[in-house]
């Protein structure tokens, strides 16, 4: 629950000094107990949970069109044959089932042939772009939900914006792959494959923690429809998401091998379905570190927005424009 700007007192409402060197590492620890609670409470009010399923459906519904364009392009320089054994590394956060289903998937494309796949790249190719950027349109949808935004960007612009994110989420893949497969297969040709192994074993998971927060960083700051906000206010549901991400999977897999039958509920879409909710924990982890970033946003009064200091209600967004309530703040300046 929050005051709006013009509940403040006239002090907190002027001011262009307050604490602008405040940053969220700073705050004591009574005011994240606080964003803790709010935090619980919204949960349910913003739908977290639909909203992650939302999201998790449309990445499914863009996965095979997405594997086919893989397919095809890896074709180019690699027999279509090694391309799942290429791609082995980026398999490892993903349970055993579903990367025995990913894998199928990918071999079920290779025994078509040459001539039907040219055929179907543009296609598949067009649908995988469609379906991705519907992946993101749903993200910034829930962002704006999340940080109590409503949509004010142009649709041009809105989705020329949906179009870039894509496209850089792409090339992210695509550096990813490089990094894991491209870079392998060049060392052995140089004799050096078995110092990459074990720099691999070492660095693969720092690496994929530190793409994954620099990734949820930029979607904070691009995704909700408002000015963006500082550096230091994206980084701390940025750093939980990704460290919850990261467990989750490892635990989620643990659990799948271990202690899951979905394969008896399911049958053949069980392995499907164990995909679908690794897909959804992922996004509901995504939303709840934008939950983050929005409270601890909320837990100040100075300006956590780029191009201040602002006065509140002057910063075009939302959550950095109001309060929550807090005993700690009092209409009489001088209490």
């Amino acid at each position: 629950m929050t005051d709006k700007p013009g509940d403040l007192p006239q002090y907190a409402r002027d001011s262009r000094e307050l604490d602008q060197s405040l940053r969220p590492w700073k705050l004591p620890f009574r005011a994240w107990r606080r964003v803790v609670v709010r935090i619980a409470l919204k949960f349910g009010d913003d739908n977290i949970s639909i909203l992650a399923a939302g999201c998790a459906f449309f990445s499914l519904l863009a996965l095979v069109p997405a594997l086919t364009s893989i397919l095809l392009l890896y074709g180019l320089v690699v027999e279509p044959e090694e391309i799942a054994e290429q791609i082995r590394g980026l398999w490892s956060i993903l349970p055993s089932e579903t990367v025995t289903f990913l894998n199928e998937t990918l071999t079920r494309l290779t025994l078509q042939s040459g001539e039907a796949l040219g055929f179907s790249f543009l296609l598949s190719l067009s649908i995988a772009l469609w379906s991705s950027t519907r992946t993101v349109r749903a993200l910034m949808g829930s962002l704006n939900v999340v940080y109590d935004e409503s949509e004010k960007r142009g649709i041009i612009g809105l989705n020329l914006q949906i179009l870039a994110i894509t496209i850089v989420g792409i090339l992210g893949f695509i550096l990813v792959q490089i990094v894991l497969t491209i870079i392998p297969a060049i060392l052995s040709i140089l004799g050096l494959e078995d110092a990459y192994q074990l720099a691999f074993k070492i660095f693969r998971w720092p690496f994929l923690a530190l793409f994954a927060t620099g990734t949820l960083v930029a979607l904070y700051r691009l995704g909700p429809s408002r000015r963006n906000a500082s550096l230091a206010w994206l980084l701390p549901g940025a750093v939980t998401a990704t460290l919850a991400w990261l467990a989750a999977s490892g635990l989620f897999s643990i659990y799948i091998e271990n202690f899951g039958s979905y394969d008896a509920v399911y049958g053949s879409f069980g392995a499907a379905i164990i995909l679908l909710l690794w897909m959804y924990w992922s996004f509901l982890i995504v939303l709840m570190g934008a939950e983050i970033n929005s409270e601890l946003e909320r837990e100040v009064i100075s300006d956590t927005t780029i191009g201040g200091p602002d006065p509140l209600g002057e910063r075009e967004a939302i959550v950095a424009d109001s309060v929550a309530l807090r005993p700690d703040i009092s209409a009489d300046p001088e209490s």
